[in-house]
């Protein structure tokens, strides 16, 4: 609900998706993937953002449509998941992880 609140103010997209696994694949051109092929963000903005989280994997990343670049830099994504994610994730608190990422 929260996500769909966001979009509705800014009109930007966000998408958390959850996995299990990777499969031994490496999550950045997974995330690519999966951004590509649910085409997030609004047509001709490319203002979309996926948080992927591989649980089993401990891997998590956010890819960003070209349009939030400037906003969300690499530098930004980074931190969200160094300082928001990754203490929640290894205190167990997965949820408050993401949330708190939504939330940046």
């Amino acid at each position: 609900r929260k996500l769909a609140v966001f979009e509705a103010k800014s009109s930007d997209q966000i998408v958390v998706a959850t996995v299990p696994s990777l499969d031994g694949e490496e999550i950045e051109p997974y995330a690519n993937r999966l951004f590509r092929a649910w085409n997030l963000g609004q047509a001709g903005e490319d203002n979309g953002v996926l948080l992927l989280v591989a649980k089993d994997d401990r891997k998590m990343r956010i890819e960003v449509g070209y349009g939030l670049e400037g906003t969300l830099t690499d530098l930004h994504t980074k931190l969200i998941i160094e300082n928001d994610m990754v203490p929640a994730f290894r205190a167990g608190d997965f949820s408050g992880g993401i949330a708190k990422a939504v939330d940046d």
